[in-house]
């Protein structure tokens, strides 16, 4: 477990008036580290509403994302994307997946045969 360190910031209240408050974070990391990890920050301090809900703004537009907590009480945001039920075959079989995963790295690096156009299989109607 990390040690305790205070920091001071101001908190604009529902009131339009500042007000001085102490945050605690647990620095059990370097503090570069989610810089290190590619992090950024996005947006100051948000409080939860009385519903639990956060406000993320252009933060999360236009995605969807499930919701990590680890024991420390921190959450992640991982984006993800939705797999159409006549799809979702592929990444419910391992070994499908496996093979589909061995096809395109052996396309990665060039390694098939060009067999041409398929074009005289198809219905001309379609």
């Amino acid at each position: 477990m990390g040690i305790t360190h205070p920091s001071a910031s101001v908190l604009r209240g529902r009131d339009d008036r500042y007000r001085p408050f102490i945050h605690y974070t647990l620095m059990a990391a370097p503090p570069d580290l989610l810089h290190r990890l590619g992090f950024q920050a996005r947006k100051g301090y948000v409080h939860p509403d009385a519903r639990g809900r956060l406000t993320l703004g252009s933060a999360a537009k236009d995605a969807d994302y499930r919701v990590l907590v680890n024991e420390r009480g921190q959450i992640l945001l991982d984006p993800v994307v939705a797999i159409p039920a006549s799809e979702a075959w592929l990444w419910e079989n391992p070994a499908l997946r496996a093979s589909m995963e061995r096809a395109l790295s052996q396309a990665e690096a060039g390694e098939f045969e060009d067999l041409g156009s398929f074009a005289q299989f198809t219905d001309a109607d379609e």
